[in-house]
């Protein structure tokens, strides 16, 4: 137990350094070779936790899991509305608005993209297990791909304006993989 909470805390320290450079107007080298540092030494530390390739599949999900809740964070902080000549009827319900959009672009990232990540990594499991490949590499394969894929969409999403287009690109990922779970 003492293993692993190591190895949160580094993983939330590296991620909070690469949230703080990505933050400053110029590149903080050393903030930034520091952040990917503590990464890296707890991907390390996860191999203690179990075997070696299971601990550092963990240690790449917490890592995932981390960054999202630094991205949501970061999108749910954002609520800023400029002081203008706005009745503060209208304010509320721009802030209200502005609100909704958050909280939505949030659980998109995180919930939403995660089941979508999740039945793509299952369909490609079941896809390259009807195909033949050999068991072991398969189920790594699948536990490698579910946190990657969960990260590149959370990215994508977070950096789209439309709502729209967040859905949009979630739907894209989930429901062809989801169709081919019915199907097989």
């Amino acid at each position: 137990m003492l293993v692993i909470a190591l190895a949160l805390t580094l993983t939330v320290c590296g991620m909070w350094m690469l949230h703080t450079a990505w933050r400053k107007k110029a590149r903080h080298w050393p903030l930034l070779a520091s952040g990917w540092a503590f990464i890296f030494l707890s991907l390390i530390i996860w191999w203690f936790t179990t075997n070696s390739d299971k601990g550092v599949a963990l240690g790449l999900v917490a890592w995932v899991c981390i960054a999202l809740i630094f991205i949501l964070a970061t999108a749910l902080g954002s609520t800023r509305i400029s002081a203008g000549p706005i009745k503060e009827k209208r304010r509320s319900k721009a802030v209200n608005g502005i609100l909704w959009q958050h909280v939505f672009s949030g659980v998109l990232i995180g919930p939403v993209a995660g089941l979508a990540a999740l039945a793509s990594a299952t369909a490609s499991f079941s896809l390259f297990h009807a195909k033949g490949m050999e068991h072991s590499l398969n189920l790594a394969l699948a536990t490698f791909l579910l946190p990657m894929l969960w990260a590149v969409l959370a990215v994508i999403i977070a950096y789209q304006q439309s709502l729209w287009h967040k859905s949009l690109t979630v739907l894209m990922v989930g429901l062809p993989s989801l169709a081919y779970l019915i199907a097989y």
